[in-house]
C-alpha cells in the first residue's frame, strides 16, 4: 500500500486557484489558507513541478532624489581620500 500522496489533483487545483486568486502570495500563507491535509513542503512542490511556478521576490528599490547623486558622490569620493580611516574599523 503506498501512502497518500499531498500532491492530489484536489490539493493542486486548491493551491492554483489560491495563487491565481493572489499571486504574491508566500508558500506560507498558501499553506495557512488549504486545509491541512498536506505540509508548506507540499505546497512547495505543487508550485514547483505541478504548477511550474517558481518564487520570485520583487526587490525594493529607493528612488534617487535630485541632490542624491551629488551627495553620493561626494562621500564616495571621501571614502577614497581616505583609505587609511577604513583600515582603522
Amino acid at each position: 500500500m503506498t501512502p497518500k500522496s499531498s500532491r492530489s489533483s484536489e490539493n493542486v487545483e486548491q493551491v492554483k486557484r489560491i495563487i491565481d486568486e493572489t499571486p504574491e502570495r508566500s508558500v506560507r500563507k498558501v499553506f495557512s489558507d488549504i486545509d491541512h491535509s498536506s505540509s508548506a513542503t507540499s505546497v512547495y512542490r505543487v508550485l514547483r513541478f505541478d504548477l511550474k511556478l517558481t518564487p520570485y521576490k520583487v526587490p525594493v528599490l529607493q528612488h534617487l532624489k535630485e541632490g542624491d547623486v551629488n551627495q553620493r558622490l561626494d562621500f564616495a569620493t571621501c571614502m577614497t581620500e581616505h583609505v587609511d580611516l577604513l583600515q582603522k574599523l
